[in-house]
């Protein structure tokens, strides 16, 4: 394994870890609103053949997904986002959602 492939695994053991306590603080604050902004939504499905959405929690300056069956949520929509579920340890976060109408 060269430099490019210890920079590589670097990189990955940041990007989890970073993921790792974004979860960990998302877990204590379960059940709270968090503003949300719909960034995208991927043609591509994920295993069950849900829709991947990706959102921004512009107070927490942080990007999660999102899947859900069906094409409810378009870029661009403001939402809440609720955490419903957080575990660290295995990175997983499912999350409610609500659009907000203006």
């Amino acid at each position: 394994m060269g430099y490019e492939g210890n920079l590589q695994t670097a990189n990955q053991i940041a990007r989890k870890s970073d993921r790792y306590w974004l979860i960990e603080y998302l877990k204590m604050h379960k059940n709270i609103k968090h503003k949300g902004y719909v960034l995208s939504s991927s043609e591509k499905r994920d295993k069950d053949g849900k829709v991947i959405y990706e959102i921004l929690l512009p107070n927490l300056g942080a990007q999660i997904r999102h899947s859900e069956s069906g094409s409810m949520l378009n870029p661009g929509d403001d939402i809440n986002v609720i955490i419903s579920e957080a575990d660290p340890r295995s990175l997983t976060l499912l999350i409610k959602w609500e659009k907000i109408f203006k």
